[in-house]
């Protein structure tokens, strides 16, 4: 319980350090011999604990874990597989010199998360093509994407993530005063340092 989606709780409580100790420990009594769902959940917390801190590169690590992961069935589940992809075109989004290939490959992750056919799925990826729109100056087409994943996760009942797709609108659009709303709103859900929090989950738009 300690690595995986429950290792967010640190961050949010802006405790990286603790999150990245919980992980490690947790790691430690994991059986290695083959590959299993927790191995999944600690790529998750340790590419999480790398967005929110921005320390390292976490697309190796995405990268050499994706084909065990794939052999060992974990993507057949359906909310591991979106997750997955997700979590690989955020981290491609961040990386502070993402070329073409980079950006290529988060815009087929988000393909790939369309095709799931979900609602939450879909304002998952389109916060990952509002960063593209907004990365290629397409500032129209990336606050409509907002927009549109805002409400959607709203109707998902994933707070959170609606205000983070708020907050990134309201900073392309200048608007103080939504900016301010959606700030709070993370505040109310119990995020300690919103700004880094926002990073973590919709990187990649300046």
């Amino acid at each position: 319980l300690r690595s995986g989606r429950v290792n967010l709780a640190w961050l949010a409580a802006d405790d990286a350090e603790r999150a990245r100790r919980e992980v490690e420990d947790a790691k430690n009594e994991w059986p290695s011999q083959h590959v299993h769902l927790q191995h999944y959940y600690f790529l998750l917390a340790r590419t999480q604990i790398a967005l929110y801190t921005g320390e390292g590169d976490p697309l190796p690590e995405i990268a050499a874990a994706w084909t065990p992961l794939k052999r060992a069935f974990i993507f057949r589940i359906q909310t591991v597989r979106i997750e997955a992809l997700h979590l690989r075109a955020r981290a491609a989004l961040a990386t502070r010199a993402a070329g073409s290939a980079l950006l290529r490959s988060a815009e087929q992750d988000a393909a790939a998360i369309e095709g799931e056919a979900l609602p939450w799925a879909n304002a998952l990826a389109s916060l990952v093509r509002a960063a593209l729109a907004a990365r290629s100056g397409n500032r129209a087409r990336a606050l409509t994407l907002l927009s549109s994943a805002a409400t959607k996760l709203d109707e998902s009942d994933m707070k959170a993530w609606a205000a983070v797709a708020r907050v990134r609108h309201a900073q392309l659009a200048e608007d103080a005063d939504l900016l301010a709303s959606a700030l709070e709103a993370l505040r109310r859900c119990g995020v300690v340092a919103p700004e880094q929090f926002v990073q973590l989950h919709a990187p990649g738009f300046g």
